[in-house]
């Protein structure tokens, strides 16, 4: 068939090989929908909302926290050898209060183990063995400096 010999076709009506088969008139029983019953849920019973208790924290946790960061600031920025004692210092005496606090929120007394003071108390610990580690191992670096000098000097041990 040429392009001249093929049927021609108006903008209303659609070709035979484009048209949609027939639709049944009647839907088979398996896709007949059931209608939804309702049902009523048994009423829950209303429950009063409880009041929530705030734990405060206690009274040191702040100041725990504090000297633990003044401790790693003294650290890290300081010089090595009287930067790591003074971090060290400052993070010793920041373990020791929080674990001094943390005795007494095991001992009973109403406070919150958590927030300002476990975090505080955890970098103390942490930056205290850290600094107190490097310090120890700056005197150990400068023992072994100092007599190497004095063995050049010619003054030997």
């Amino acid at each position: 068939m040429s392009y001249e010999q093929q049927p021609q076709y108006d903008a209303y009506t659609t070709p035979p090989h484009m048209q949609f088969p027939p639709q049944p008139t009647q839907i088979p029983a398996q896709y007949t929908q059931v209608p939804f019953q309702y049902t009523q849920m048994p009423a829950q019973p209303m429950v009063p909302m409880q009041p929530i208790q705030m734990v405060p924290e206690h009274p040191r946790a702040q100041v725990v926290l504090v000297l633990s960061i003044i401790g790693i600031i003294f650290g890290v920025l300081s010089g090595l050898f009287i930067g790591t004692l003074l971090g060290g210092l400052f993070s010793y005496i920041a373990w020791f209060l929080g674990a001094q606090a943390k005795k007494e929120i095991e001992q009973g007394t109403p406070y919150l183990w958590g927030g300002s003071l476990q975090v505080g108390y955890w970098i103390a610990k942490i930056s205290g063995i850290v600094f107190i580690a490097l310090f120890l191992l700056s005197v150990v670096a400068f023992a072994c400096l100092y007599a190497g000098l004095l063995s050049l000097v010619g003054f030997g041990i």
